[in-house]
């Protein structure tokens, strides 16, 4: 089950988390936040539903409990230049959302 919808057109959406506190960057093949992991490695691809309008958002569930931005990127291959097109603020609990995203 998706924790959000992201109500965006284009199929080239992925997703990067920042761990707020440590200023460090969730690493989906080490399943950890990390000061050193790659883009690959750290984008986490969107894909469009027809049927919900949108991108449904599922946050790891080995992400630990804290604040983390969540950055948007429309590209269709993930690189180190790519732009931050939206950016919300989470408050996760370890096993869900504790309240409604946040603009960044």
């Amino acid at each position: 089950m998706a924790d959000f919808i992201f109500f965006r057109a284009s199929d080239n959406w992925y997703m990067r988390i920042v761990d707020i506190a440590k200023e460090q960057v969730w690493d989906k093949a080490a399943g950890a936040v990390s000061a050193s992991t790659t883009r690959a490695n750290s984008a986490i691809t969107l894909d469009y539903s027809a049927v919900l309008g949108g991108h449904p958002v599922t946050l790891p569930a080995s992400l630990p409990a804290g604040e983390y931005y969540l950055l948007f990127y429309n590209a269709a291959t993930p690189a180190d230049g790519d732009a931050v097109q939206v950016g919300k603020v989470a408050q996760w609990s370890g096993a869900g959302l504790r309240r409604p995203l946040q603009n960044g």
